[in-house]
C-alpha cells in the first residue's frame, strides 16, 4: 500500500513539474461538430442545455493550497474565450425537371460560424453566422440568443433570434438532418429551413410520475419575412409552397411526451401550434393579401437501440396550414405529411427510406409527393458524405427523378441540445 502511495505521489510531482502547480480549471469536453441526429439515450435529459459544470481540481478542498488571486485569475483567463467553430456543406444535384436552375450544379451551399459561451452562471450565449455562397447570400446573423437556465425548477427561458420549436426537427441545423434537403411538407407549409423569429421562449419540464418525460414550450415572436408567390408557380417556375410567412407577431406552443419502451426503446409524441399575422407578396415584392395563418403539427417517433451502435428510427409528422378569410383570395387550406425510416448499421453507416406528400397553399388541389432512398457514410464525427435519391411527382411536370450528393464537414467545439 505504501509503495502504491509513493508511486502515486511521484506521478503527481511529475505532473506538477510539467504543467505547473497553479489552480487549473477543467471543463467538460465539448461535443463534436457533426454528430448523429439522435443520441443513444432512452430517457431524455431533465433540463435541455444544462450549464457546463466547472471543477477546480486544485482547490483547497482537494488538499492543494491555492495561489494568490491575481495569479489564479491570470491562469483562468482562457475561460473568457468562447467556443468558436466552423461547419460547411457542399452539394451537387441532378434532376430531370428542367425548371430546376440548380439541377446540374455543385456549390458550397452553406457555411456556418458558431460562437458559444457561458457568460454568467446559468446564462449561456450562442450566435450562428451563416452564408450561402452557392446563392450569393453573404454572412449574416441567422440565430443569436441568450439561455437563462434553471430560472425555476425545470424552467428555462430563451431570448433572442432563434429557430422556433414548431415540429419535431424544427430546431436542428441542416448539418444535423438525416437527409440532404428540407422535407417537402415543411418547405411548403412552414418554412424553407426553420420557422424563425425574434422573441422569447419559455421551456418547462412538467412534473410527472414514473418514467414519463413531458416538456412544454410557449413562445412569442416577431416574424422576419413575408410569403412569396411566383407569377407562374406550376408552369415555368419550380413549384414551392408559401410557408407560414409570419411577418409580424406570432405565438407558438409545443408539447412533447416521451416514455421508454422496453430496455432499449423510446416512444415520443408531440404536437405544435402557431398563429400569427402573415403577408403574401408576389415575386416583385408587391403585397397580394395580409391576414392570419394557423399552423398545426403532430409528430410521432420511435427509436430502438441495439448492440454495436445500431439504431432504428421511425418518425412521422403531419402539418396543416389554415389561412384566415382575408388571405383566401390567394391561398387556401391544405396539409402535408412524411414518414421516415432510418437504420444505423454501425457508427459509420446508415440507410433511410423517406416518403413525402404535401399540398401547396397557393394551388388548390395541387400536391407534390416523393419516395427517397438515403445513404450516409460517416468518416468521422466531423465529416460525412450523403447520397439522397428521389422519385417523385410534382405539378406542371408529372414524375421526376432527382439525386443529391452532399459533403458536410466541420472543425472546432460545436454543440447543440441533446435530443
Amino acid at each position: 500500500m505504501r509503495a502504491q502511495q509513493a508511486e502515486m505521489q511521484r506521478q503527481i510531482d511529475e505532473l506538477k513539474r510539467i504543467v505547473g502547480t497553479g489552480p487549473k480549471t477543467v471543463a467538460p469536453e465539448a461535443l463534436p461538430q457533426v454528430a448523429p441526429n439522435d443520441a443513444p439515450a432512452a430517457v431524455p435529459p431533465l433540463v435541455d442545455d444544462a450549464p457546463h459544470e466547472v471543477v477546480n481540481a486544485n482547490s483547497a478542498e482537494n488538499g492543494v493550497s491555492a495561489e494568490p488571486a491575481d495569479q489564479a485569475g491570470a491562469n483562468r483567463n482562457y475561460l473568457l474565450l468562447p467556443d468558436i467553430s466552423f461547419s460547411a456543406q457542399a452539394k451537387g444535384r441532378y434532376s430531370s425537371d428542367r425548371r430546376d436552375e440548380n439541377r446540374r450544379r455543385a456549390s458550397l451551399s452553406e457555411a456556418e460560424i458558431a460562437i458559444q459561451s457561458d457568460v454568467y452562471p446559468g446564462v449561456r450565449a450562442e450566435a450562428y453566422i451563416v452564408a450561402e455562397p452557392g446563392e450569393d447570400v453573404p454572412f449574416g446573423l441567422e440565430q443569436g440568443f441568450l439561455d437563462f437556465l434553471g430560472i425555476r425548477k425545470g424552467l428555462n427561458i430563451r431570448v433572442g433570434r432563434d429557430f422556433t420549436p414548431f415540429g419535431r426537427t424544427a430546431r436542428q441545423h441542416t448539418h444535423s438532418w438525416l437527409y440532404a434537403r428540407q422535407l417537402i411538407p415543411i418547405r411548403n407549409l412552414v418554412a424553407g429551413e426553420a420557422l424563425t423569429g425574434d422573441g422569447v421562449l419559455f421551456s418547462y419540464l412538467l412534473p410527472t410520475k414514473g418514467r414519463l418525460f413531458a416538456q412544454a414550450h410557449l413562445g412569442a415572436y416577431n416574424g422576419l419575412e413575408a410569403s412569396e408567390i411566383s407569377s407562374n408557380p406550376f408552369g415555368q417556375d419550380l413549384p414551392s409552397g408559401t410557408g407560414a410567412g409570419f411577418n409580424d407577431r406570432f405565438y407558438l406552443g409545443r408539447l412533447l411526451l416521451a416514455h421508454p419502451v422496453g430496455g432499449n426503446g423510446e416512444l415520443e409524441l408531440g404536437t405544435s401550434y402557431a398563429r400569427g399575422r402573415s403577408a403574401v407578396d408576389d415575386d416583385t415584392g408587391a403585397n397580394l393579401a395580409t391576414g392570419r395563418v394557423d399552423l398545426l403539427g403532430v409528430d410521432a417517433s420511435y427509436r430502438r437501440f441495439f448492440s454495436g451502435s445500431r439504431r432504428l428510427l421511425l418518425r412521422s409528422e403531419y402539418f396543416r396550414y389554415t389561412p384566415s378569410r382575408a388571405l383566401q383570395s390567394v391561398v387556401s387550406r391544405t396539409n402535408g405529411y412524411y414518414g421516415l425510416t432510418n437504420f444505423r448499421f454501425d457508427k459509420f453507416n446508415d440507410l433511410g427510406l423517406l416518403y413525402e406528400n404535401s399540398g401547396f397553399p397557393q394551388g388548390t388541389g395541387q400536391r407534390e409527393s416523393g419516395l427517397s432512398l438515403i445513404y450516409t457514410k460517416r468518416f468521422t464525427e466531423q465529416f460525412y458524405v450523403r447520397l439522397h435519391g428521389t422519385r417523385g411527382r410534382r405539378p406542371g411536370l408529372g414524375s421526376y427523378n432527382e439525386a443529391q450528393l452532399q459533403f458536410t464537414w466541420g472543425l472546432g467545439p460545436h454543440t447543440h441540445s441533446l435530443e
